[in-house]
């Protein structure tokens, strides 16, 4: 078989993750720093020209949420609009390290890569 071997060249440097710079990663770094934040904020300080960046970043708080990682604080920042009720606030309870939590869509839980522990979604 020509000599080739799966796994490809055993002395190429092998690239960062992928996911080292994706928008889950940055906005994990967003939420480490801060201590209460909206969905806005994060998108502010994570977003890069990535389409519906904001979508996703309320999706990840979503599962974030279900799982404990995140929790929803009492009362909300004044909205833009006057007919507006406002933006829910958030704050990060499970620190648990520098990487972000990989969710696991088949499963409905993440795995924390910090830890190596798994944490349902409810």
């Amino acid at each position: 078989r020509d000599g080739l071997k799966s796994g490809g060249d055993p002395h190429k440097v092998r690239k960062a993750p992928v996911y080292a710079d994706s928008l889950r990663q940055r906005s994990w770094r967003a939420m480490r720093l801060a201590t209460r934040f909206t969905v806005a904020d994060i998108a502010r300080a994570a977003l890069r020209d990535e389409k519906d960046g904001e979508d996703a970043i309320r999706r990840f708080f979503t599962a974030l949420t279900a799982a404990e990682y995140l929790v929803e604080r009492h009362g909300r920042v004044e909205g833009t609009a006057p007919s507006s009720p406002g933006f829910k606030v958030w704050q990060l309870v499970r620190d648990t390290g520098e990487l972000a939590p990989r969710y696991v869509q088949a499963g409905k839980h993440f795995v924390d890569r910090n830890t190596r522990e798994v944490f349902p979604c409810r």
